[in-house]
């Protein structure tokens, strides 16, 4: 990544909000300084779904340009687990699952 010679300060990361690109909107890092590499949210998704996100860094001389757009998929929740039952084998006293 070319940073001009100097260190990021921030980056901004955007998304869609599943409008298929049609319009962005910031989830961190235009109006505060966020200079973390990883970033998480739950908040305002739907499994199935499909969402664009961007991002771009900004170092001494500005921000520079975003990145290609990635798109995700928002996973589906699993359906609850069956519970498992477990016994000790009084004959061999190993574990019955």
């Amino acid at each position: 990544m070319e940073t001009g010679g100097t260190q990021i300060l921030s980056y901004n990361v955007q998304w869609d909000l599943g409008s298929d690109g049609a319009h962005f909107s910031t989830l961190v890092g235009y109006s505060t300084t966020y200079s973390f590499n990883t970033y998480s949210t739950s908040a305002n998704l739907q499994a199935g779904k499909t969402y664009q996100i961007k991002v771009r860094a900004k170092n001494y001389w500005d921000w520079g340009p975003f990145s290609e757009v990635l798109t995700i998929k928002a996973s589906d929740v699993p359906e609850k687990m069956d519970p498992v039952m477990t016994s000790i084998d009084p004959a061999t006293g190993g574990v019955r699952v």
